[in-house]
């Protein structure tokens, strides 16, 4: 049997032995924290190497406009923020992944297909030849014809247009923000005094946005009104309070200002009951409700002010979204045909046809009449936003039956059975008189025209007539300044 010498036993009393032999045992009951605190180390180091690792790629997926492996490296770390335990680590995550989103706009412009780029630079580059390079222009255009014909590059191309336009839309949007705070007082001035001609010729200086400045100019004179009325309500002109008119003037207003007003409103209306008997006021309570309406019309003011800046910058809105839409529209009108049209086609006829009936040609003269019609209203809602009548392409085209007919196969039919035969075939369909006109050929012949093109005329000098006179009678029931300030009590 093992023995244990003496020494060793005795020693075993001592407290150095005793406190050496329990660090012993610390230490050794230490490690499997030791070991767990390494392992969440490393696993941490292993995340931080994964969020960055994924964060270049798709940094580099971005510097290529790989949009779509952008996109699955931001799901990827949307993944990884989810299974995230700390908070840091998900905050981490969140700014990795709002860095990488902030570069798809940058992602998308440099995603355009090498034919959209190809066109981009065959574009510039004729833009920028001398006369002289006949040679080198045909040659351009040769393969800017070719490169056109691709439907899915005339696409990216164009929204690569489209994606310009609307910034350019966004430097004009700054700049006639900042044309207001040039011209806002100049036009002020101009409505306080009465003179129309410097109002008209300021808002004829504001370009695009003749528009939007016309709206501030409406509501600054309905607020100049409003001042003028104030005058005439106030207690230097009356000798009573003017409550009916301020609540009035109050209930007008959006809630989310009138709120505010109200409680002014209802000290002024306390103090005007208990201070004014109908004839005179009591003492000190003149000068309490003096105070109070002095504070009311400050705030409607202020308000007025607001409301002319509002609708100015309304005004470029909507002008900036009607022009972006004239460009859209401009840009699809005459896009070629994509095989959309075909695979749409091909389901028409399908529902309509037994299996057998159906061939390539019908599918594609039916692709070509579907494409017809989306061209043919896009033209007409380009020429609603612009104002212009729509100009009748040969290819002009109505539903006869179940059929489409265009022009090119009425003309095609007259020729063979004559103009009587077809007129007569398309007026049994249900075909309109107008629209039969087109398919044929007919035009109105120029006396028409310019008759038609007078009434136009004539229409706009009358509506024209009619604002500008609304607008100077408004400015007249104002009088100037001087007029308004002689009328008050000295």
């Amino acid at each position: 049997m093992a023995t244990f010498s003496q020494g060793f036993l005795s020693s075993l009393g001592r407290p150095a032995m005793g406190e050496s032999l329990f660090g012993l045992g610390q230490a050794i009951g230490g490690v499997p924290g030791q070991i767990q605190e390494r392992k969440r180390r490393e696993e941490e180091l292993a995340r931080f190497n994964q969020l960055a690792q994924t964060a270049e790629q798709g940094t580099a997926a971005a510097v290529e406009g790989n949009v779509e492996e952008l996109n699955k490296k931001i799901t990827e770390l949307s993944r990884l923020r989810d299974a995230a335990t700390t908070l840091e680590e998900k905050n981490n995550y969140q700014r990795a992944i709002a860095n990488l989103q902030s570069k798809i706009p940058g992602a998308k412009q440099v995603s355009i297909g090498n034919k959209a780029k190809e066109l981009v630079n065959i574009e510039q580059q004729l833009a920028s030849l001398p006369p002289s390079a006949t040679t080198q222009r045909l040659a351009l255009q040769k393969r800017q014809g070719v490169l056109q014909q691709d439907p899915e590059a005339m696409r990216q191309y164009q929204q690569y247009q489209l994606d310009t336009f609307r910034y350019e839309q966004a430097e004009k949007e700054v700049q006639a923000k900042q044309w207001l705070n040039s011209n806002r007082a100049l036009m002020l001035e101009a409505i306080e005094a009465g003179d129309t001609d410097k109002l008209t010729s300021i808002i004829e200086g504001a370009g695009d946005y003749v528009g939007a400045a016309q709206k501030f100019v409406d509501a600054a004179l309905q607020s100049e009104e409003n001042i003028a009325k104030f005058e005439e309500n106030s207690m230097e002109q009356k000798t009573g309070p003017s409550v009916d008119y301020y609540t009035e003037q109050v209930n007008n207003l959006p809630e989310e200002v009138s709120k505010n007003l109200k409680v002014i409103l209802e000290a002024y209306t306390r103090v005007s009951e208990e201070g004014w008997d109908g004839k005179q006021w009591n003492a000190g309570a003149r000068i309490r409700a003096k105070r109070l309406e002095n504070e009311l019309q400050s705030q409607l003011k202020m308000f007025s002010n607001q409301l002319a800046i509002s609708e100015y910058n309304r005004g470029v809105n909507e002008e900036r979204r009607k022009q972006e839409e004239i460009k859209r529209l401009e840009l699809q009108i005459g896009l070629p045909m994509s095989s959309e049209y075909v695979e749409e086609a091909r389901r028409q006829l399908s529902s309509m046809l037994d299996r057998e009936d159906i061939t390539e040609d019908k599918i594609r003269q039916k692709a070509e009449d579907l494409y017809d019609l989306d061209q043919k209203r896009l033209i007409k809602q380009l020429a609603a936003l612009t104002g212009e009548e729509p100009v009748e392409e040969e290819d002009f085209s109505v539903m006869v039956g179940d059929n489409l007919t265009t022009s090119s196969m009425v003309r095609e039919a007259i020729s063979r059975k004559g103009e009587k035969s077809v007129v007569k075939q398309l007026r049994d369909n249900g075909v309109s008189e107008e629209d039969i006109e087109s398919l044929i050929g007919k035009k109105p012949d120029k006396a028409e025209e310019l008759g038609i093109l007078d009434q136009r005329i004539a229409k706009q000098k009358i509506r024209f007539s009619d604002e500008l006179g609304t607008r100077e009678e408004r400015m007249a029931a104002l009088g100037t300044r001087e007029q308004r300030m002689a009328a008050l009590p000295r």
